[in-house]
């Protein structure tokens, strides 16, 4: 999947590229659909994390934040469900249709007897889910991330929030915003890029101060951020392609 990516990353330039919501859905059709194939079969294998790193790479894309941002801010960024839950949601609705549609090749079979306990059969790890695929993988996602601390939360449907019909170099600024993981000063001279750790106001980069920076032309809070405001969407502008 990195070879989908990579033609993901050609749309999303930020002066050129295409808009976010046209980015989230050549990640879904290009990445997810490679990721997700057939995963009613392999998705109780001890192996199956291995794929999210190149989904959770395409969720990075989506919203153009940085790796060291929680991946609990990417996927309600990138308006996807985690991995994990898209999986479990697929293999409970295939689990349905293996009970109620006589024409699936497992209609009527029962389950073996389980042996070794590190074995997790289709039957025996599934749950048949009446009901839409789209709201059982919100509900999963909502208790998915229940335990966060956090303001993080998924929205009322599977789809970008607010802010997804700016400009993609706008969009990313906004997240980054959002997420409060940018390239600030303190950041870039600790990774070894050099530069200067402090900002143009004269005060010390950090990760919050581009909330914060007196040469912001609105002073927002965290609120208009996530709900993509006229003054976030200013900050958003005035920070696109420094942050």
């Amino acid at each position: 999947m990195a070879a989908r990516n990579n033609l993901l990353r050609k749309l999303s330039g930020t002066t050129w590229g295409a808009d976010p919501i046209t980015v989230r859905t050549a990640a879904l059709a290009l990445c997810y659909s490679c990721g997700e194939y057939a995963a009613p079969v392999w998705s109780r294998s001890t192996h199956a994390k291995k794929v999210d790193v190149p989904l959770n790479d395409a969720c990075r894309i989506v919203t153009g934040c940085l790796r060291a941002t929680p991946l609990n801010k990417i996927y309600l960024l990138a308006g996807i469900a985690p991995p994990s839950v898209r999986r479990d949601v697929s293999a409970d609705v295939e689990r349905l249709r293996q009970e109620s549609d006589v024409r699936h090749p497992l209609f009527g079979h029962e389950p073996p007897v389980a042996r070794l306990k590190s074995r997790k059969s289709f039957l025996r790890g599934t749950t048949p889910l009446w009901g839409s695929g789209s709201h059982g993988r919100l509900v999963r996602w909502r208790e998915w991330c229940a335990d966060d601390a956090g303001n993080v939360r998924p929205g009322v449907d599977e789809s970008l929030p607010p802010g997804g019909d700016a400009s993609y170099g706008v969009w990313r600024a906004l997240n980054r915003l959002r997420s409060g993981v940018g390239r600030c000063g303190v950041d870039m001279v600790r990774w070894g890029y050099g530069g200067c750790d402090r900002c143009e106001c004269g005060l010390l980069q950090k990760r919050d101060h581009f909330r914060e920076c007196r040469l912001n032309p609105v002073q927002c809070t965290q609120e208009d951020y996530m709900n993509a405001t006229s003054g976030a969407l200013a900050v958003a502008q005035f920070w696109t392609g420094r942050i």
